[in-house]
């Protein structure tokens, strides 16, 4: 059986993940470093809405 994990990110959320992200090197904004860090992220927000909801 799927489940289905749906959530709606709000502006103060997207603003917390953004603070918590570390900066992003000046000299070294290779594509594969945003990727990581995003789906990093993303895994971390979606680890948690399946406690919440699960």
């Amino acid at each position: 059986m799927r489940r289905t994990v749906e959530f709606e990110l709000t502006p103060e959320m997207a603003e917390a993940i953004a603070r918590l992200m570390p900066p992003i090197p000046k000299r070294r904004r290779s594509i594969a470093w945003v990727v990581a860090t995003a789906a990093a992220v993303l895994a971390t927000a979606a680890a948690s809405a399946w406690r919440v909801w699960g």
